[in-house]
């Protein structure tokens, strides 16, 4: 069930980069704000954003920016989508990455099958993985690591010579997180 989750997570995920690559800003402009507020989330349509008397204490969410405890000002034009979108899908691969594998990690060792999970011929490189997008989105190895280098899945290389190199483009991109997480699914499924 979790990992139908986390797929359905990655799928909303590049829905909505799709949607948000698109969007110009003054479709953004038109969007309902987001008002995060003590016991309560509150989206505002934009034409009642005039008449919206948001908590003191509020924090507003603006499609570019971010999380800001300030005063709501109505009218404020909306930049850089296009970045924001893009950072918004790295973001999701992340966590579709850690997700996945913590996932699975957690479930083989509560069931006594951490051993099995160890053996997959995919298990060195989702490791490997995991670890480069919870630190920063780099591949970081350490001494373990460099010397079982180089892994290999379905034709990716990994190697040392991508220490501290940004994860992303050749070696994994979202075809490789949807093609891990599918693997993983099969060999969950098989689980006893």
């Amino acid at each position: 069930m979790w990992l139908f989750i986390l797929g359905s997570n990655a799928a909303l995920a590049l829905h909505a980069y799709n949607v948000l690559r698109k969007m110009q800003d003054q479709d953004a402009a038109r969007m309902d704000r987001v008002f995060v507020q003590p016991g309560e989330v509150k989206f505002v349509p934009a034409n009642l954003l005039e008449t919206f008397k948001p908590h003191p204490e509020a924090f507003v969410l603006d499609l570019v920016q971010g999380a800001e405890k300030k005063p709501f000002v109505a009218g404020k034009t909306l930049l850089e989508l296009t970045r924001a979108a893009n950072h918004f899908l790295t973001s999701q691969l992340r966590s579709y990455t850690i997700d996945t594998f913590e996932a699975v990690r957690k479930y083989c060792t509560r069931t006594g099958q951490h051993d099995e999970f160890k053996k997959q011929p995919w298990y060195q490189f989702a490791r490997l993985t995991r670890n480069g997008s919870a630190h920063s989105l780099r591949w970081k190895f350490n001494a373990t690591d460099i010397k079982l280098l180089p892994v290999t899945w379905h034709g990716k290389t990994l190697t040392a010579a991508l220490q501290d190199q940004p994860i992303g483009g050749a070696e994994y991109d979202w075809y490789d997180a949807i093609k891990l997480g599918s693997e993983v699914a099969r060999f969950v499924a098989a689980l006893k």
